[in-house]
């Protein structure tokens, strides 16, 4: 009788190796319903070793606890500190640096070269500049957005860098992630630096879910009551739960633009219009200013229009003394945007089909579908809500340096409607191409030839 004993597969050999937990934010859910049975049957199965999870953000309440039931598994949990300086590739390259330069291009191109992003070719939905909108948005490099496809980058190469750097030759990266649009392509990135993703469901977010809920008109109404207060003295800088400060030029939530019945009566004339970013001084050419090109230039003061969305600096009676000395136009898109009493803010009525969010034919309901949808249209309600606003005032050029997000491709594409122009000048330094970088208007300036 011969007795023998079934080799091991090279899957489950392969799978003995230590193994490193990298997480991105660990909550008390993902902890005790995604990861710690992970842990544990990993152990109980003797699959992998796992040595140590490291977090990347997180409460103190969750690494309490993620502590304490870790080291029943015979494993740790601490909070993964690193430096970007120290972040660096076999050549030298900073790591931070190479991603938008370098490897945000082929991510981004494997993106689109996803089914439901070819669909939309095949369909002929990608008119006018919505493929640069959208390939911007994919590869956008926004810091308060925890889901894009940079910080999932970044973390996979810290995930591998910092595999290296530990005593535990061999061991096997795993980065949990949360879940967000293009993670197959996020995926096989991975892959191609050794590292393994698990992928988990995003928290929920209470806020977020509220704002959808609550009418568009009550939202508009309560944020301008709240600017108003706060103009008074009497709110403070106390943030809204709410309505929060906006996260760039005040366009992102077109609902909250949509305020006040009274446009003002435009000039005939055709204009040029420019947006404000901090920088007036049109009595000093010597200083830095918005409208640099006009000071010398043969341009009457009267066919320009400043646009003032930031409410961090606001038009107020100073700026606005300045601009009728020259009769320069002046125009506010965000109630936080002036401390003038009485200003009245763009309105600008939402239509219907920009609140219908109309779905893409075909598309199912898989994260890269629904963003798509998203993306498509806000492209529509911001082109619809620069369209009315430069009717509403003649502009007939548009000049703007910011171009490092995908706004400006529909604003391009609303004047071009009317038979406009967008031009965009370059304002800082910039080395190498990046997707960042990426522009889509009918004139631009740059530094040099390079």
């Amino acid at each position: 009788m011969h007795c023998y004993l079934p080799e091991k597969s090279p899957q489950i050999i392969g799978h003995m190796k230590p193994a490193l937990y990298f997480i991105e934010h660990l909550t008390l859910r993902i902890w005790v319903f995604n990861l710690w049975p992970r842990l544990f049957w990993s152990r109980l199965r003797q699959e992998n070793r796992v040595i140590r999870c490291y977090v990347i953000d997180g409460s103190q309440l969750s690494m309490l606890i993620a502590r304490g039931s870790a080291w029943v598994i015979g494993t740790a949990a601490e909070k993964l500190a690193f430096s970007l300086v120290d972040l660096r590739d076999e050549s030298g390259t900073l790591i931070g640096l190479r991603i938008p330069y370098q490897d945000m291009w082929e991510v981004q191109q494997n993106a689109m070269e996803q089914p439901v992003y070819q669909a939309l070719i095949r369909q002929g939905l990608l008119q006018d500049r919505v493929p640069i909108f959208l390939a911007k948005s994919i590869a956008s490099i926004t810091w308060n957005d925890g889901t894009n496809m940079w910080r999932a980058l970044l973390l996979v190469q810290v995930s591998a860098w910092k595999t290296k750097q530990t005593e535990n030759a061999g061991a096997v990266p795993f980065l949990v992630l949360t879940r967000r649009p293009w993670l197959k392509a996020i995926t096989n990135y991975a892959h191609q630096n050794g590292v393994t993703i698990v992928p988990v469901r995003p928290s929920v977010n209470l806020q977020t879910i509220l704002r959808r809920r609550i009418p568009p008109v009550v939202v508009s109404g309560l944020r301008l009551l709240r600017y108003r207060l706060r103009q008074r003295g009497l709110l403070g800088s106390v943030q809204s739960l709410f309505w929060p400060e906006p996260k760039s030029k005040g366009t992102d939530d077109l609902s909250a633009l949509n305020l006040q019945s009274g446009n003002t009566t435009p000039d005939p004339a055709p204009r040029i219009a420019v947006e404000y970013y901090g920088q007036l001084n049109l009595n000093h050419p010597k200083l830095h200013s918005n409208l640099f090109f006009w000071q010398e230039s043969s341009i009457p003061g009267r066919d320009l229009l400043l646009i003032f969305s930031y409410p961090a600096d606001p038009l107020d009676q100073q700026k606005w003394a300045e601009l009728k000395q020259h009769d320069i136009g002046a125009v506010v898109l965000h109630p936080g945007a002036t401390t003038i009493s009485g200003q009245p803010v763009f309105n600008h009525r939402i239509k219907r089909k920009e609140k219908s969010g109309r779905p893409i034919p075909g598309s199912g309901y898989e994260p890269e579908s629904r963003w798509l949808n998203q993306q498509i249209a806000s492209y529509h309600a911001l082109r619809s809500y620069w369209t009315d606003l430069f009717a509403a005032h003649h502009v007939m050029v548009y000049v703007t340096w910011y171009k490092y997000d995908a706004n400006h491709c529909a604003i391009a594409d609303a004047l071009q409607s009317l038979g406009g122009i967008t031009a965009i000048y370059q304002r800082a330094y910039e080395s190498h191409p990046s997707p960042e970088t990426t522009v889509g208007a009918d004139i631009v300036f740059g530094f040099s030839p390079k």
